[in-house]
């Protein structure tokens, strides 16, 4: 029997992301305002449980997404997926306020996810044949991580939200560019397709 390749993973992985988040975010709404980033939220035990969600599930869902992607023209993404579980499990094991040293590993853990999720965005756009909406997707996610680099430092800001339109944007472009990319033979049923 062939295997066939769950794309619904990666929308279980961004659910756990989104909700836990949201859940975050009512939770302790300031984490809106600090300019302390998503991060925020991993440095509080009443907000623990639903960061680690958010973080742990996506480790997961694009893990189980990874391995089951067996289709040799796509391993860029099977190596894409697997390194964006290893970053983002190291994003929950590095508190920020733990010291410098975890301090500087948690960033480094984030720079380089954001970096590679960036870099993702721009192959499915080339492998799309410069499709529209994959641009524009893929701008604004530019402009997202752009912001969100330029808020790490100051006081005031807006890095929790520049972070959240970042993930939103690589979700959207990865989940649809990967509906188009994928043998429809090995799909086991897409959710929606552009």
């Amino acid at each position: 029997m062939k295997q066939m390749i769950n794309i619904r993973y990666l929308v279980y992985g961004q659910l756990c992301f989104f909700v836990g988040f949201v859940i975050c975010f009512l939770i302790r709404p300031i984490g809106l305002t600090n300019n302390a980033g998503l991060s925020f939220y991993g440095t509080m035990t009443i907000t623990l449980v639903p960061y680690l969600i958010a973080l742990l599930g996506p480790a997961f869902y694009f893990l189980r997404f990874a391995l089951d992607l067996d289709v040799e023209e796509l391993a860029i993404i099977k190596y894409a997926f697997i390194s964006y579980a290893f970053f983002i499990l190291g994003l929950s094991i590095t508190p920020y306020t733990a010291g410098r040293y975890i301090a500087d590993a948690h960033l480094t853990c984030g720079s380089i996810l954001f970096s590679l999720q960036l870099l993702l965005s721009f192959w499915f756009i080339y492998r799309l044949h410069f499709v529209t909406w994959a641009i524009a997707l893929t701008t604004l996610e530019f402009f997202a991580g752009l912001i969100s680099f330029i808020y790490l430092s100051p006081k005031q800001g807006y890095l929790t939200e520049t972070q959240f339109i970042f993930q939103i944007c690589f979700s959207v472009v990865a989940y649809f560019s990967l509906s188009h990319l994928m043998p429809r033979e090995k799909v086991a049923s897409p959710l929606l397709h552009l």
